[in-house]
């Protein structure tokens, strides 16, 4: 407020009543100075925003698919910061942030591969309409299934696990009734 009210009571000084001021670099100097403290306040308020929005995200063990949104909106946030601005965001928060986003990605490819395995699931035939044709596409999803990681097989409901059952139990049964061709002797 000083240097604003110094300023406009030079400012207010005519021309020739300027010219006996000795002093006026002093003002110069101070505007720039409160320039720069203003532009270094500004900074940190925006660094200070974004660490608040990525610390305010879950710890990565307890992240899920529904935080997607959440941490790539943090992620934008904190590549619109300037240098100046990224470089008060701490090294750990930035880290955090990286940390999430690779979680993120672990748990879309998870659910990428869940998706793909429970589609091939529910394009089995039931177990009463399945035949002995069917056995290569139940034996192919089965094998799929037990492909998936226990954190991939926890994705897919447990409705979509017994229609791969039901099928996988009855062609173990009718491959079981198959006949068996002996050989006859002469």
């Amino acid at each position: 407020e000083a240097i604003e009210a110094a300023r406009n009571a030079y400012d207010a000084l005519t021309e020739e009543q300027q010219s006996y001021v000795t002093n006026y670099s002093v003002l110069t100097a101070a505007e720039a100075e409160l320039k720069a403290l203003e532009e270094q306040a500004a900074d940190q308020a925006a660094a200070d925003a974004v660490t608040e929005q990525i610390n305010s995200l879950p710890a990565a063990d307890a992240l899920t698919l529904e935080d997607k949104a959440a941490v790539e909106a943090a992620r934008e946030a904190y590549e619109a910061l300037t240098g100046n601005q990224k470089a008060l965001v701490t090294e750990e928060t930035v880290q955090k942030l990286a940390n999430l986003e690779a979680k993120i990605a672990e748990l879309t490819d998870d659910a990428e591969a869940a998706a793909e395995v429970e589609q091939e699931i529910v394009s089995l035939p039931s177990a009463e309409e399945l035949t002995l044709e069917d056995a290569p596409a139940v034996k192919t999803a089965n094998a799929h299934y037990e492909a998936l990681t226990d954190e991939q097989k926890s994705l897919i409901s447990a409705d979509i696990v017994e229609k791969l059952q039901r099928p996988w139990n009855r062609w173990q049964y009718l491959k079981s009734r198959r006949p068996i061709r002996r050989r006859r002797t002469p």
